[in-house]
């Protein structure tokens, strides 16, 4: 498999012996058919199954049949939308943060919209960016598979994908991850029309990138995490602050996130998730969250980025501190025209990813406790608008 996708790229690569300067992509000429794909698993390697101690599940928020589905569900209503979102952190330093969106904002219905950024580690940004109307994008396989231009979703188990093939946009990456049938709920909420998923936490992902300007492709081999958000109201209307944080120290890994609608600002919404050699073993979504009022350096201003965030329940407390700002963008700045004249009226988004710091203090049981702490986490916290 790795040697098809280096010969892949290596004419991907020959192709695009001219990189040219990103711009806002034109929608396609011709339709893509919504046909779905057959089922066809991908090459990888099954998801370890590894069992754990005998270790309670504490605060349990759902019962045990939720079904987890990453598909898209292509939600009706002019609000409507749900978005994958992709970090994804390669040894030597690269970063690459992605997401698709589909939405009924703004002209037509289901319109789908891939963006994402490849951060090197001297800090030089790639970018790419499509906008399809829903005859000019394809999903298949049930909605676990999305193309919108050149940008590729793959969740279909058992080896997911994410895929950004330009020659345009001087962009060639192609990533691999393991994806069980199955998928456990994490952090998982319903709602009569919204919801929320971790479909991968820390999960170990491989492939190959290169962007304009590299000499040659690097391995790209790392973690990935994903999460899937949906629902019938705009985020414009729900959200007015998100913060997610991840990290990983052994076979340990958490997720946290932390959300304020923008009426309500006292009231947040939150997860702590902790997984161990693969299975959860405890989760709340009743935890209190302390959002330091503090700026991390060099964020002040109309988004702040918060020195630090604590969670806190009666068996949890961990404490993520933001630490070197890898990117702040304009999330608008890279959405194509018209859509993103149309969804400026209402939001001036800002979006940032950081590096993290964290240390997790959690009792699993009567006379145990387990504390981990490590200097490799993730941080990212989203605005609509400014607070």
């Amino acid at each position: 498999m790795r040697r098809r996708w280096v010969e892949r790229l290596a004419i991907g690569v020959m192709l695009a012996s001219t990189p040219m300067a990103l711009a806002d992509q034109p929608l396609a000429d011709q339709p893509l058919a919504d046909q779905p794909l057959a089922d066809q698993p991908l090459a990888g390697q099954p998801l370890a199954d590894q069992p754990l101690a005998d270790q309670p599940l504490a605060d349990q928020p759902l019962a045990p049949d939720v079904v987890v589905d990453p598909s898209a569900r292509l939600l009706d209503g002019g609000s409507a939308g749900e978005t994958w979102d992709v970090s994804a952190s390669f040894t030597g330093g690269f970063r690459f943060f992605v997401r698709f969106w589909v939405t009924n904002e703004g002209p037509g219905s289901h319109t789908a919209i891939a963006m994402g950024y490849f951060v090197r580690p001297d800090g030089r940004i790639a970018q790419f960016r499509y906008g399809r109307t829903r005859n000019h994008w394809r999903s298949g396989a049930a909605g676990r598979f999305l193309k919108v231009a050149s940008a590729v979703l793959d969740l279909r188990a058992p080896s997911g994908a994410v895929e950004i093939d330009t020659n345009r946009g001087g962009m060639k990456i192609y990533l691999r991850f393991d994806i069980p049938p199955v998928l456990p709920p994490l952090c998982a909420r319903r709602g009569a029309d919204a919801g929320f998923d971790v479909l991968r936490l820390q999960q170990h992902v491989e492939g190959i990138a290169w962007v304009a300007g590299m000499a040659a492709p690097i391995a790209a081999n790392g973690s990935i995490d994903i999460t899937h958000t949906w629902g019938a109201a705009s985020e414009i209307d729900t959200v007015l602050r998100r913060i997610d944080a991840a990290g990983r120290k052994g076979d340990l890994a958490f997720f946290a996130t932390a959300s304020v609608p923008p009426n309500d600002r006292g009231h947040a919404t939150s997860c702590v998730a902790v997984v161990d050699g693969g299975k959860r073993i405890y989760e709340s979504q009743t935890t209190t969250v302390e959002v330091a009022a503090t700026p991390l350096d060099g964020t002040a201003g109309g988004y702040p980025v918060p020195s630090h965030i604590a969670f806190h329940t009666d068996d949890l407390e961990l404490t993520v501190r933001p630490s070197r700002e890898l990117l702040r963008v304009n999330p608008l700045d890279t959405v194509p025209q018209p859509f993103r004249l149309l969804l400026g009226l209402r939001s001036s988004p800002r979006r940032a990813w950081t590096e993290a710091s964290w240390q997790l203090d959690l009792r699993t049981g009567k006379n145990h406790k387990v504390r981990k702490r490590d200097d490799h986490g993730l941080a990212a916290v989203g605005y609509t608008n400014e607070p």
